[in-house]
């Protein structure tokens, strides 16, 4: 699952019916990113990713390399908050093992 595909989808230039905004924030809540971390989220991206959808008129996919694109240029603080979110979810890889 991409995680920031799903929090992203939000700025895409399509428009979503309840029952599948509803099951994105229920996907989201199951990998640990809860409703109000989700709005807080979307918030603090906001006032660079809506400029982006009028520009883009992107409407299929907004991923982690799109949203750190689109945020470029950031430190390495938001790089590892994004990294961070990016890998909730994921079970720990036991290939290394």
């Amino acid at each position: 699952m991409d995680i920031w595909e799903l929090i992203c989808e939000k700025f895409l230039d399509t428009e979503f019916d309840e029952e599948h905004k509803r099951l994105t924030t229920k996907r989201l809540a199951e990998a640990g990113i809860p409703g109000t971390e989700l709005s807080a989220i979307r918030k603090k991206l906001r006032w660079r990713m809506l400029p982006w959808t009028f520009y883009s008129m992107e409407w299929i996919y907004c991923g982690h390399y799109d949203m750190l694109c689109i945020l470029w240029p950031f430190c390495t603080k938001t790089y590892w908050w994004s990294m961070e979110i990016a890998l909730r979810g994921r079970e720990p890889s036991t290939a290394a093992l």
